[in-house]
Order: structure tokens, then C-alpha cells, then sequence
């Protein structure tokens, strides 16, 4: 695949679309927050569905970040979960012919299958 940000205008061919962590990474919560949290996950996840699946009506290649099962992978060294990637531009460029995949401080990265190819 190539990657060239100097190309002009044209027809969009593949987007890196964020995602929310699932709603199990909540579940060790207090019953409140937890499902404080399952709603706006549910919520979030549909409104993401629907931008992919758009976005796949125009033939446009979607990317969304995968996720392992395990919550700790993805926590801070205080055991926080952190900021999900659900803005791949806050840590992603092109500039020219090279992609930048910049301060991702997950155990795991959840890009990780999309950046392998890449290279």
C-alpha cells in the first residue's frame, strides 16, 4: 500500500476510524458507573457503526482499532484505563510518503494490525 499526503484531491480511499473500548473493560466498576458507562459505550459504538457503515456505502476501506479481552493492557502505571483511541488524528500524520504513528503508551497497541500493513 502507498501512502502519498501530496496528492490533491480525491476520492477517499481509506480512513482509520476511532473505536470506545467494549463494555466489559467496565464491569469491575460500581453497578452506577458501570452502566453510566455501558450506555455511553452502546451509544458511542452506534453512532461509530453508522459512520463505518456509510462511509462503506461509498466504497471507502475502514480501519477500527482491535482490541485484546484483557482491560490492563490498555491501563496507565496506576492501573487507569487510559484516553481510548477513538481519535486516530490525535496520534496519527502523513507527511508525504511516510505515516507517523505517534505517543501510543498502550501494553498493546490496538493499531497494531493496521500499521503491520504498512510496513
Amino acid at each position: 500500500m502507498s501512502i502519498n499526503s501530496y496528492s490533491g484531491f480525491q476520492p477517499l480511499k481509506e480512513i482509520w476510524l476511532g473505536d470506545c473500548y467494549p463494555k466489559s473493560f467496565y464491569d469491575d466498576l460500581e453497578s452506577d458507573t458501570r452502566d453510566a458507562f455501558h450506555t455511553i459505550t452502546e451509544m458511542t459504538k452506534k453512532d461509530l457503526n453508522g459512520i463505518e457503515k456509510k462511509l462503506q456505502e461509498f466504497g471507502v476501506t475502514v480501519r477500527r482499532p482491535e482490541f485484546d479481552s484483557d482491560p490492563n493492557i490498555y491501563t496507565n502505571s496506576k492501573g487507569y484505563l487510559m484516553k481510548p483511541p477513538i481519535v486516530p488524528r490525535d496520534e496519527n500524520i502523513t507527511l508525504g510518503d511516510t505515516f507517523y504513528h505517534l505517543r501510543n503508551y498502550y501494553k498493546k497497541d490496538p493499531w497494531q494490525s493496521h500499521l503491520d500493513k504498512l510496513k
